[in-house]
């Protein structure tokens, strides 16, 4: 699927962030275990597959994700899920409409993996050069917040 994106010169356009890292829920110790035994094992905190490639067993989701180096160990403790770069680096050019972009998990997945990104804003109906947020100081006076008891319910 890559190399046919990279073919056809395709416009990834994104409105609003999606996501890109998540915890994955697996117990630490089953992720030790395989580790322990070879089953997995590690490149620069990458998690690799290095069991059975056919293994269609309980564990064939977590299987395809190291196989597609999805999986990241944190800190010796934590394993992330990582969405496939490789799929933002297939596309001749990436959009992502958002506001607030710089305090975004998604700003720093790109940092991380150094995909290189330009920031833009949008000014009659055209992109022009990043102009900041802009003035927020009747954001204010437009939000009503609610603090009555109906909060109580979640």
């Amino acid at each position: 699927m890559v190399a046919l994106l990279q073919k056809m010169n395709y416009v990834l356009i994104l409105d609003e962030v999606i996501d890109v890292v998540d915890s994955l829920d697996m117990p630490k110790d089953d992720w030790e275990l395989m580790l322990e035994t070879g089953i997995l094992n590690l490149e620069d905190n990458w998690v690799k597959w290095n069991g059975k490639p056919d293994y269609k067993g309980r564990l064939s989701e977590y299987k395809e994700l190291c196989v597609f180096n999805n999986v990241y160990q944190y800190k010796n403790k934590d394993y992330i899920w990582n969405f496939p770069v490789s799929i933002f680096e297939s596309f001749a050019e990436t959009y992502v409409l958002t506001y607030l972009f710089d305090g975004s998990l998604f700003k720093y997945f790109f940092d991380y993996h150094k995909l290189e990104y330009e920031l833009k804003s949008v000014s009659n109906s055209k992109l022009t050069a990043y102009s900041g947020i802009g003035d927020t100081s009747q954001i204010n006076e437009l939000l009503k917040i609610y603090e009555g008891k109906m909060n109580l319910i979640g």
